[in-house]
């Protein structure tokens, strides 16, 4: 008889789309109304990034014993919708952070302590131990520690902005992630009852003049709408192809309303074969007005072949409609006009009549008030540019649109396995996380400082990296203490491998010890010590995630 398991995970689509730059007629280039809806929308997407670190200590024959499990991270899309910093994601990817995860999150980490600590791989004679003879040894440490095991949790939220900024964010409103079973359901090994619900969440960070874009009204949708959505796919983030400087420029992948459809608990959802894939969970998705329509939340698996296979051009959106229940709960105010928003449509108006001079004097405005922004940026080298040469003319094709049409994303992927006869039996007490489970996105790491101002504070590897240095203009981590370089040192991924490099520093950089040379680039490991200054200004511990 054929049993059928459901599985809710994050999953990495390793496939994307390139769509090369034309310098001849292209699509872009026919709608240029399209480019400029567009280079409207952009700025107001952001990367939303969670950490979870965690201390367990218990007690052994030796005494007790603090263990340090591995970070659990996760990372999403979403979208500004009030210039004061309010915005909306799915609740799949805050999920690890909301207080209502605090049990589960300790028996992840508990679990995963002892699978690094504890439970060995082999018999001690060369024997690999098979998966069930781990989880049976698992479970019996799991009994005998647990009960007077302690756990501490550091958990972080950020919003990172599309021109780089960063900003902690908390939790105004927030719904369950949406599951295959309705209601409550329990879950083996733990005290807890997990619940399906919406998949949204309203953050807030601290901004103000911050760029917004408008909820739409879902329920107006046609069959065969154009749909558009806005994010930034791990695929791309991530991709050693690809240089860092760019991993804020979001992507855009287009398609239409295939259906609306109902979920297990009979709420409304909308169907789309606009590409999407992990990283644009919580992303918006617009109409040809741009207006906010729904939130890229799920796409559709098939695991027939064993290894989990995405079935493209069958994704799921959850309606703005359901969304603007949450944010009006969370007392955002979405008649504010955002002052960024008119400087940059002028800034795109002028731009396009063409009068340039007048679009260099409005992009001006707009960088005072949102400095590095991608979009931006372009706009004002091709204005000046062209103002230097005479050209005059349209819109331009803006290559940042199209060059990654293709790729899209999403966290929560449903789908179901069909076993055949008997079946791998589930662990009674606190099953191991799977993969999924602890890393929803692949991030660097985490760097945490063991000596020097900044001591017990960790600080996440963005995207991007993580500079390090004096001045609080130009780091993310900033050391005050005169013997550290303005620009002192960088961590980030690089050549698919995590390094650190020295800036030119004055007082050099230190791997592990200030006994060796310098340090100008080296490849980190787990547990590598970052020094700064042969003084030990700071000391940073790099955790791989």
């Amino acid at each position: 008889m054929k049993k059928a398991r459901v599985f809710i995970l994050f999953a990495v689509v390793l496939s994307f789309v390139l769509v090369p730059f034309f310098s001849g007629t292209s699509a872009a280039q026919e709608d240029p109304g399209l480019q400029k809806l567009l280079l409207r929308l952009k700025p107001a997407v952001a990367l939303i990034f969670s950490n979870c670190m965690a201390q367990v200590s218990v007690e052994t024959p030796e005494g007790r014993k603090t263990l340090e499990p591995d970070p659990m991270t996760s990372g999403g899309t979403g979208f500004i919708v009030s210039p004061d910093g309010f915005l909306v994601t799915n609740g799949h990817v805050v999920e690890m952070y909301h207080e209502s995860n605090e049990k589960k999150l300790q028996e992840q980490f508990f679990v995963s302590a002892l699978l690094k600590y504890f439970v060995p791989r082999d018999d001690g004679k060369g024997r690999q131990l098979t998966d069930q003879e781990r989880q049976v040894i698992l479970i019996k440490l799991y009994q005998k520690l647990r009960p007077s095991a302690k756990i501490v949790i550091k958990k972080d939220l950020y919003a990172i902005l599309s021109n780089g900024e960063s900003y902690a964010a908390e939790i105004k409103e927030f719904s369950p992630p949406i599951s295959s079973m309705p209601g409550k359901i329990s879950v083996p090994g733990a005290d807890e009852k997990v619940e399906t619900g919406k998949d949204v969440a309203v953050l807030k960070i601290e901004g103000r003049g911050l760029p917004v874009v408008r909820l739409g009204d879902s329920g107006s949708l046609q069959l065969g709408e154009p749909v558009y959505v806005i994010g930034y796919p791990g695929v791309v983030v991530s991709h050693e192809y690809l240089s860092k400087k760019t991993v804020l420029d979001s992507t855009v992948t287009s398609g239409h309303v295939s259906g609306s459809k109902l979920d297990v608990k009979g709420t409304p959802v909308i169907q789309t074969d606009a590409a999407l894939t992990w990283g644009n969970s919580g992303g918006p998705a617009f109409n040809s007005r741009g207006e906010v329509i729904g939130i890229a939340t799920f796409i559709s698996i098939s695991q027939a072949q064993g290894a989990p296979q995405a079935i493209q051009g069958f994704n799921f959106l959850v309606p703005v409609n359901t969304a603007k229940e949450f944010v009006r709960a969370s007392g955002a105010d979405l008649s504010a006009e955002s002052l960024f928003n008119k400087l940059w449509s002028e800034a795109l108006d002028l731009y396009s009549i063409p009068d340039y001079a007048k679009a260099l004097n409005k992009i001006d405005e707009v960088n005072r008030l949102m400095p590095n922004q991608p979009d931006v940026r372009k706009l004002q080298i091709s204005a000046q540019e062209k103002l230097s040469s005479g050209t005059s003319g349209g819109f331009p094709l803006v290559p940042v649109l199209i060059a990654l049409l293709g790729a899209g994303i999403v966290g929560v992927i449903v789908f179901v396995v069909l076993k055949r006869g008997k079946g791998e039996k589930s662990v009674a007490a606190a099953p191991s996380p799977s993969p999924q489970q602890t890393r929803a996105a692949a991030v660097p790491g985490v760097l945490i400082c063991t000596e020097g101002p900044l001591e017990g504070r960790s600080f996440p590897l963005m995207p991007t990296g993580v500079s390090i240095g004096r001045d609080p203009e130009k780091n993310r981590i900033v050391v005050d203490n005169d013997g550290v370089s303005r620009e002192h040192a960088w961590v980030g991924m690089e050549g698919g491998k995590i390094v650190v490099k020295d800036l030119n520093s004055l007082n050099g950089t230190y791997l592990n010890s200030t006994n060796t040379d310098r340090i100008k680039s080296e490849t980190l490991k787990d547990g590598d010590l970052i020094i700064i200054g042969k003084g030990r200004f700071a000391v940073f511990s790099y955790k791989a995630g």
